[in-house]
């Protein structure tokens, strides 16, 4: 369910070490509670290695810390993997304060030993991690899980294309720090053999590095309904890799869904007062092209981010789109409310309508009778075509004739409901019927298409004579797969605005591995 290609929709550099490469300077992805916009991670420089010292001294038990010597050769030999965050705001007055640090040194064999972590060898193919550091009044906020991703991207895509890049990654961290590096995609070995300290240390590892760095979560729901295989299917992935369009068009022909929402965290405060832990940048992909706007991709997001905890479930999310910001809210028997833009059709005679398909030619592409059609309209992106509950029932919709028509999608529907429609709604009486066809777009029928509804929304709402201050409607499509969407029109006319509202429940969740 989606609005057309997003006008100048461009390729954008990769986030990671793809832009690391030139210039070797990225920002973090954004992280929950982190107030500006300007961490960012790079390699260390010389004359910052005594700042990275005194941190690592500050962090560790003194039988535990890297003496300034050691940090020092680790930058001169393997300054490729010895990495920082640091915050540029305007707060810290341009002197690229110092957040944290991860470094690690080359080492051969696979084996994590006292002597393989104490030296460096060019061309070894394990990567022995010793430090990972945050600042103490920063810890808790995601940092060190950010920059130990990154550094996993960064280390595969900058050494690569090398002759004999790093193979595989290990690190010895505390009982209390094991599931920090679980989530960060290290695999739990067992206890080392490594003796540093006082205190017993666990080995983790990454077994394969080049495959590690392409990783990303995802999870994939079904929209509009409350039971699995049915409504419409959205993969979520919970990146954008910076920008990447490129990226994201690939992974949504890998998915082969009818959309993939990609999201990436925002910050500082929103234009609806929303706090940076539920802001996100929201985009969405069909595997052909990026659209400006889709309705159950954009509730498959919301219930993605609340079902694993990447947003709190309290407060709305706010999305910035291409479409402008989306709201969307958590209601109560597990409804989610997405608040659109209306899109109130121009019908045939008035002003907006000069672009209509005849009905005789809409009729046949229908495959009923002309008599069956009762009115045609035309809203931002689709045709609106009335039929007569009996001719919504014989619909043999020609997709090659479907396709002629000049317009994202044709939108079938009719008045009132069917046993079938009913008893997906359960005890709200359903108002009409829909089905979506758009082969221009590469979707022969859509199960359930949201962004059509701010069509129908408001033209069933002035069909049935509802008006005020939240006129509602009930619609189904009635699609192989079906899915109900409840909508209220909100606002004065010229500025409605269209509430959708729907269900959605998980089918996959797991990590996608995609370039």
């Amino acid at each position: 369910s989606s609005y057309g290609p997003a006008p100048g929709a461009t390729s954008s550099v990769t986030r990671g070490c793809l832009c690391a490469m030139s210039g070797k300077r990225l920002p973090l992805p954004v992280l929950q509670q982190w107030p500006s916009a300007t961490l960012v991670f790079r390699p260390v420089q010389a004359n910052e290695v005594e700042a990275c010292a005194a941190l690592e001294a500050a962090s560790y038990p003194e039988d535990e810390a890297a003496s300034p010597e050691k940090l020092e050769m680790r930058q001169r030999d393997a300054g490729g993997f010895f990495w920082a965050a640091f915050d540029e705001s305007p707060k810290a007055a341009g002197q690229n304060e110092l957040v944290g640090f991860v470094c690690g040194t080359r080492a051969s064999g696979q084996a994590l030993s006292e002597e393989s972590m104490d030296q460096h060898v060019p061309d070894g193919g394990l990567l022995c991690v010793h430090s990972v550091v945050v600042r103490e009044d920063l810890r808790r906020r995601g940092i060190a899980l950010a920059m130990l991703r990154e550094y996993v991207r960064c280390v595969a895509v900058e050494f690569g294309s090398a002759k004999l890049p790093p193979v595989s990654c290990a690190l010895i961290a505390k009982a209390d720090k094991v599931v920090l590096y679980h989530k960060a995609g290290f695999r739990l070995v067992g206890l080392s053999p490594v003796v540093h300290g006082a205190d017993p240390w666990f080995e983790l590892r990454i077994d394969d590095l080049a495959r590690d760095a392409t990783a990303e979560p995802m999870l994939q729901c079904d929209a509009f309904t409350t039971s699995p295989c049915a409504g419409n299917s959205a993969a979520v992935v919970f990146s954008q890799r910076g920008g990447d369009a490129s990226w994201m068009q690939r992974v949504a022909l890998e998915n082969n869904l009818s959309e993939t929402a990609f999201v990436e965290r925002l910050h500082a405060e929103g234009e609806n007062g929303s706090s940076g832990s539920n802001r996100f940048s929201l985009r969405w992909f069909t595997p052909t092209c990026e659209v400006d706007l889709c309705g159950h991709a954009t509730l498959g997001a919301a219930h993605a981010l609340w079902a694993t905890g990447r947003a709190e479930v309290q407060q709305p999310i706010e999305f910035k789109t291409a479409s402008g910001v989306l709201i969307c809210k958590s209601q109560k028997g597990g409804l989610i409310e997405m608040d659109f833009p209306a899109d109130a059709p121009a019908m045939a005679g008035q002003a907006g309508a000069e672009a209509l398909p005849g009905i005789g030619d809409l009729a046949q592409a229908l495959g009923i009778d002309q008599a069956g059609v009762l009115a045609v309209g035309r809203g931002r992106f689709d045709v609106l075509c009335e039929v007569t509950p009996a001719a919504f029932d014989a619909l043999v919709p020609d997709q090659s004739l479907l396709a002629r028509i000049e317009c994202r999608g044709v939108v079938a529907t009719a008045l009132g409901n069917d046993k079938r429609a009913q008893a997906a709604a359960g005890s709200d009486a359903v108002d009409f019927r829909s089905r979506f066809f758009g082969p221009r777009a590469g979707i022969a029928e859509d199960p359930v298409t949201g962004s059509a509804h701010c069509m129908l929304a408001p033209y069933w709402a002035a069909r049935l004579g509802r008006s005020g201050e939240e006129a509602s409607v009930v619609g189904f499509q009635a699609s192989a797969r079906g899915g109900v969407v409840r909508c209220k029109i909100l606002g004065d006319k010229g500025s409605e605005r269209v509430v959708l509202s729907g269900a959605a429940v998980t089918t996959l969740e797991g990590t996608l591995y995609c370039g």
